[in-house]
């Protein structure tokens, strides 16, 4: 995917990771989801902020501190599409629109 790129690491000691899974953490899928709304809000600003996510697969778990670069470009509909990738790997990846 081409389009706009940045990196994304969620932090070891983020407070979701306590109960998610003891002894084996992985980052909420909820977590990981408001990284990709704010860093797209971040990079468009207010009036090009996505607010809905329409569809979205989980590939793989991601590991808290996991370096990921988040990708995103525009979709059929006026949407965009996204990928949260650590190299060739691909861990997310789906489609937000401004929909409110």
């Amino acid at each position: 995917m081409s389009g706009v790129g940045v990196p994304v690491c969620i932090a070891t000691d983020h407070p979701s990771l306590a109960g998610h899974f003891p002894g084996h953490p992985i980052v909420p899928a909820a977590v990981l989801l408001d990284e990709v709304l704010y860093a797209m809000h971040a990079a468009r600003g207010p009036a090009g902020a996505a607010r809905r996510v329409e569809v979205v697969k989980f590939h793989r778990p991601v590991y808290p501190g996991q370096a990921l670069q988040l990708q995103w470009q525009p979709a059929p509909g006026g949407g965009r599409a996204f990928e949260l990738r650590a190299g060739a790997q691909l861990y997310v990846s789906g489609t937000v629109s401004a929909a409110a």
